[in-house]
């Protein structure tokens, strides 16, 4: 019996790591976004992932371009790091008000 709950703990435990999303927490500025394309253009500024950096967005999102363009904001990224070649997709994001 001893057994059987260490092996089910095991199985739990590999189960939820496979499973497992990494996410990462970035913060900039919007430069552009283009809403057919659904890609967003942001200057990065944290520490990790600075620059511009193109990102999708995800579709069901309607954004109105004049009300974000040089705005603040803080976004969640599908990646634990940000690769400069890939375009990532933003999961959430929250603009931040002047």
């Amino acid at each position: 019996m001893k057994l059987f709950r260490y092996f089910t703990l095991l199985l739990m435990i590999i189960f939820n790591l496979s499973f497992a999303i990494d996410e990462l927490m970035l913060y900039g500025i919007v430069k552009d976004y283009n809403p057919k394309a659904k890609e967003i253009v942001i200057l990065v500024e944290s520490g990790s992932c600075r620059g511009e950096r193109v990102f999708i967005i995800n579709p069901n999102i309607n954004l109105q371009r004049e009300k974000i363009i040089n705005k603040k904001i803080n976004f969640i990224i599908d990646s634990s790091e940000c690769i400069k070649s890939e375009k990532h997709k933003i999961l959430k994001y929250f603009v931040m008000e002047d």
